[in-house]
């Protein structure tokens, strides 16, 4: 089908690709580039450029950035987000203020509000809120074993590996590890750990202020 087939009285949109802007009626000021980028957008001021970047789903979502294959390909009515990179916060419905720049960052995890993930499968099957992440695997679930990495928040993970293990589904928040591997064990109601050079705290799994 033709680009912004739907168009009725929105302004200042720019569709180019098969299916691209689909849905777009009455929205202003989106730019879709890209085999069905936006979709099923219905919002205005997004920028999706990529095959099937911000395809999306039922809802009205707004002033997002994506740019990559299936980046932001689920949202819904999420706002204010940018994803950069293949797959990058692929499975977020409606989060909002969310970072996630490289392939794969925040992906299959539908994230919630101001988080940011930084490098190859940074936050990959995250699902929490105010983390900060920077690194390839940093807070990413353990590959194996495909674990999620459930209710987590304020967290800072920077350095290769930092907090990429297998997590269990008790709370982890409040904890900062900086380096290689650091506090990168099966973390389960783990809280306002401090771990500092590489493979600090490695194989701590529960307890809190260390």
């Amino acid at each position: 089908k033709s680009a912004l087939e739907n168009l009725t009285n929105g302004a200042g949109n720019t569709a180019v690709g098969y299916n691209a802007g689909l849905a777009i009626a009455d929205d202003n000021y989106n730019t879709v580039i890209g085999h069905s980028a936006g979709l099923v957008t219905t919002g205005p001021e997004n920028t999706y450029v990529g095959y099937f970047a911000g395809k999306g789903a039922t809802g009205v979502d707004g002033y997002n950035t994506a740019v990559g294959s299936n980046a932001f390909l689920a949202v819904t009515t999420g706002e204010l987000n940018v994803a950069i990179g293949r797959n990058a916060m692929k499975s977020t419905l409606d989060g909002a203020r969310n970072v996630c720049v490289g392939a794969d960052a925040g992906s299959d995890g539908d994230l919630t509000t101001d988080n940011v993930f930084v490098g190859h499968r940074s936050g990959w099957k995250s699902t929490g809120n105010k983390n900060v992440c920077i690194g390839t695997n940093t807070m990413g679930a353990d590959w194996a074993t495909s674990s999620a990495l459930t209710n987590s928040g304020s967290n800072v993970f920077i350095g290769y590996g930092s907090g990429s293990g297998a997590w269990a589904s008790n709370t982890k928040e409040f904890n900062v590890a900086i380096g290689q591997n650091t506090l990168a064990g099966a973390l389960n109601a783990t809280a306002g750990a401090v771990a500092i050079g590489h493979s600090a705290l490695a194989a701590l799994t529960s307890g809190a202020r260390n």
